[in-house]
């Protein structure tokens, strides 16, 4: 269980230090792909949600009816995977204006963040 991973428990936890600057030790964050998987991720206790398409693919861009669908049934924040295809992150101009225009459409639906999977962005 990673909650008892505490300095005054473990002091050999690599984690600890991290954990005492957090205001409440840890924040769970549940990468879900469907509105069952949200609502159960909150009866769980998650603290936010990453939503995703197709998490079997590693997370893609999910529609905007999901994402409506999600927000409107949980009260914890929304984090948005921005990712237009499986596979590698070296995008060509055309993913990367798919991307912006998924950015655009996405920050009208009041989630709390977005999350463009750029780690090392490429273009093709």
């Amino acid at each position: 269980m990673v909650h008892a991973c505490r300095r005054k428990l473990f002091p050999s936890c690599l984690l600890a230090p991290l954990l005492e600057t957090m205001p409440t030790g840890l924040l769970l964050e549940v990468a879900v792909d469907s509105l069952e998987r949200a609502k159960a991720a909150e009866r769980g206790g998650a603290h936010r949600l990453e939503l995703c398409a197709n998490l079997e693919l590693g997370g893609l861009t999910p529609h905007i009816e999901l994402i409506r669908k999600v927000r409107s049934a949980v009260r914890i924040p929304i984090h948005v995977m921005v990712r237009p295809r499986p596979g590698d992150f070296a995008y060509s101009a055309e993913e990367f204006a798919e991307m912006r225009e998924s950015i655009k459409e996405i920050k009208g639906e009041t989630c709390r963040g977005l999350l463009p999977v750029s780690f090392c962005l490429m273009v093709r």
